[in-house]
């Protein structure tokens, strides 16, 4: 298995790479592919439909059509448009390749996760595997266009990579008889995560985590480094590698080995219950910059439903204890909870507040956003049964964050952008200017300032309509 798997590869992100839609269509109909493969987000999925449709009427293509929102309902898919494939796999880039030999005659067999229509009946070739990660490819850079990809939060130029697959979860001494003991990772070092709102890990992880092997990892990252200068990575592995200590250590050790923690940042999604003293010291080792961490809510009664599996003052201690050992951290909240007040939404604010003014250093950063819960999730089939949607749950374009899909009783545009204000505060302001220290540190901030911005912007007193939810503003004071 090659990266490019025998077959000319034509990799066509338009929205990355700024192409408008006419421009898109003239590359696609250059190229004259005889599949496409096509991924989807909810708020897109019948926009897509429409143009699945459009496409093969006109240009005769097969396509292959997957995303984490088709695995809620797949027959819906094949039902509403007319894709060759519907995929319902998270390693869809190994089901893809199997698809291929198999439509090649080079396979006796469709590989598992796949639906497709015969006549009025609807087929599947059962249940998705989960491939050993070991036999992944690296991945193509030129053919993905590494350049057109990273966040505002980042020292250019950077690069993405998947140290695994699936949220590993809290990494404690269990006591024997957990039921979720059987879904352990095959090290024995974890319990998977299982927050309620998390689209990839009920679909396309199966709420389970896989490693790469760290050798593997390492030779990419020491690529990225001396063949495209990448100065960061950011694994986005959907919990990083802390859950899995042993991983951590050899993972370390291997970096160190090779010098590549004199040579490059590294920064990773976290939990923040995960980073105790060691993990801390070894995040030093490696020269980890940015931890992004998922606080979701300052309500412990409100991460309970969540199934966050920590409370907020386990949050806090792993976030403060990274920040005494110089780590910046990235914070992500939401609010719009159907069961939260605003004094709940009160104490988000509060808990983020503290973090983020405790020891600050500059690229300490937050978001906030309104939840949304998408079709696939815990979250999304519990407000179905609660009645907590404030429109049909089917409709699925006012899935894209411009309005609550939540009943709610607080105001969302106010509490977004009080939450996002906290990085406007003096103090705040201060001390993440006395703690630049590089050119690298001021171009960031330059960036994030611009991305700060258009986030308020976003969540304006004017966009009050569109992001509340009708009822009466409450009177919140200053983001201080």
């Amino acid at each position: 298995m090659s990266a490019r798997g025998g077959h000319q590869v034509l990799w066509l992100d338009a929205i990355n790479a700024r192409l408008d839609f006419a421009a898109y269509a003239a590359r696609l109909h250059e190229f004259q592919p005889d599949w496409v493969v096509l991924e989807t987000k909810t708020p897109l999925v019948k926009t897509h439909w429409t143009y699945i449709r459009e496409l093969k009427q006109r240009t005769g293509v097969r396509v292959v059509f997957l995303g984490d929102h088709l695995f809620f309902r797949p027959e819906e898919n094949l039902r509403e448009s007319n894709p060759d494939y519907v995929l319902c796999s998270g390693d869809y880039d190994f089901v893809l390749h199997e698809l291929m030999e198999f439509e090649a005659g080079r396979r006796a067999e469709r590989p598992g996760g796949l639906y497709w229509r015969e006549g009025d009946a609807l087929r599947d070739s059962g249940a998705a595997a989960y491939y050993d990660l070991a036999r992944a490819p690296q991945i193509d850079r030129e053919l993905t266009q590494w350049q057109n990809y990273g966040e505002a939060y980042l020292h250019r130029p950077c690069a993405y990579i998947l140290s695994g697959r699936g949220c590993g979860g809290k990494n404690p001494d269990v006591e024997a008889g957990d039921a979720r003991l059987a879904r352990r990772d095959v090290l024995g070092t974890s319990l998977p995560g299982r927050c309620t709102f998390c689209i990839w890990q009920y679909t396309c992880w199966g709420t389970r985590a896989r490693m790469r092997p760290v050798q593997q990892v390492v030779d990419e990252i020491e690529l990225l480094v001396n063949r495209y200068g990448v100065t960061e990575v950011f694994d986005d592995n959907e919990s990083g590698p802390m859950w899995n200590k042993p991983w951590l250590r050899e993972f370390v050790a291997e970096m160190e080995r090779r010098g590549l923690p004199r040579k490059v940042e590294y920064s990773t999604n976290a939990r923040a219950d995960n980073i105790d003293e060691e993990t801390a010291l070894l995040c030093r080792r490696l020269n980890v910059r940015l931890l992004k961490i998922g606080v979701e809510s300052g309500n412990n009664e409100t991460l309970k439903i969540l199934k966050k599996d920590e409370t907020i003052e386990e949050i806090e201690e792993g976030v403060k204890r990274a920040k005494r050992h110089g780590l910046v951290v990235m914070l992500t909240t939401m609010v719009g909870y159907p069961w939260e007040t605003a004094a709940q939404a009160q104490e988000t604010f509060e808990a983020a507040r503290r973090m983020m003014l405790y020891r600050t250093h500059f690229g300490d950063s937050l978001q906030a956003s309104v939840i949304i819960p998408y079709p696939g999730t815990p979250l999304y089939q519990l407000a179905v049964r609660k009645g907590w949607f404030r429109l049909d749950p089917l409709d699925y374009d006012r899935f894209d964050q411009s309005e609550p899909v939540l009943q709610t009783g607080i105001d969302t545009t106010f509490w977004c952008r009080r939450m996002w204000g906290i990085m406007k505060h003096p103090l705040f302001l201060f001390k993440s200017l006395v703690t630049i220290r590089s050119w690298k540190d001021v171009q960031l901030a330059w960036t994030g300032f611009r991305s700060l911005q258009g986030h308020l912007h976003d969540y304006s007193r004017s966009d009050a309509g569109a992001h509340g939810d009708g009822g009466s503003r409450e009177d919140g004071g200053t983001s201080a």
